[in-house]
């Protein structure tokens, strides 16, 4: 049993550094055509997650299923103004989170490392995508990986992606940092922190299952503007809906 946790520990903390990175990335794999999803789990050994896991992300909520569970999972965040860490890293566009930024979800603290977009959202409800989904990925002392899912519906124009959006590099393995702009990542949640709760994975290689996900039941809302200077870059990047299996979806 330790060796088992000590190597999700291991495996979590270099899964963690490679999404934080900002350097190119090694693997080639996409989102069309013999690199895109249906093709991953071919691609490499390390990717056979993606081809026979059981418990793969994303997936679709039934919001009105009487077989939805009773989540009591708790969600807080004690996130700090930062220097923003921008990088398009060839598939998404992605901010870095230095150390000093936690959540406490379910009465387990996380250190939030990234938060990245995809275009359309990678969740469906109810069978329906959304213009685009943020997540904001997190890690535990164990190892534990915990995402917090962010709707993002077409809208009023949002201040805090006017900011993200206007610094993001133009080109793949592009990175920005600068200490003159500061961002808060409080600013990217919904008031509300009611969600779903359900056990998945990675929703990209090496499609890992080690990641409890909550996704936001009340979107944020970005302006046509803004959803167009994302599609400039990335359109399209949103791995399809996954089998539920057994898993059953916990909400709150």
């Amino acid at each position: 049993m330790k060796n088992s946790k000590l190597t999700k520990i291991v495996l979590s903390l270099a899964l963690a550094s490679s999404i934080v990175t900002a350097t190119e990335h090694k693997s080639h794999w996409g989102y069309t055509g013999s690199e895109g999803p249906s093709n991953w789990g071919n691609l490499q050994s390390s990717y056979v997650d993606c081809k026979i896991g059981k418990r793969q992300s994303p997936i679709d909520i039934p919001s009105t299923s009487k077989q939805l569970g009773i989540s009591d999972a708790g969600i807080f965040v004690n996130y700090n103004d930062v220097d923003l860490d921008i990088v398009n890293n060839g598939h998404t566009i992605q901010v870095n989170i230095p150390n000093g930024n936690e959540a406490f979800i379910n009465g387990k603290k996380y250190k939030l490392l990234q938060f990245h977009f995809h275009a359309p959202s990678e969740h469906t409800v109810d069978g329906k995508p959304i213009p685009m989904e943020a997540h904001l990925v997190h890690i535990a002392a164990d190892g534990e990986l915990a995402v917090i899912g962010v709707l993002m519906a077409e809208g009023k124009e949002n201040p805090f992606i006017d900011k993200i959006f206007s610094n993001m590099p133009q080109k793949a393995n592009g990175h920005k940092k600068s200490a003159d702009i500061k961002i808060n990542t409080t600013s990217i949640l919904p008031v509300s922190k009611d969600h779903w709760h359900y056990l998945g994975s990675l929703t990209t290689p090496p499609c890992t299952q080690i990641v409890e996900w909550y996704l936001l039941k009340e979107p944020i809302t970005i302006s046509p503007n803004q959803l167009a200077q994302f599609h400039k870059l990335y359109n399209g990047n949103a791995r399809p809906v996954q089998e539920l299996n057994t898993r059953v979806i916990l909400e709150k």
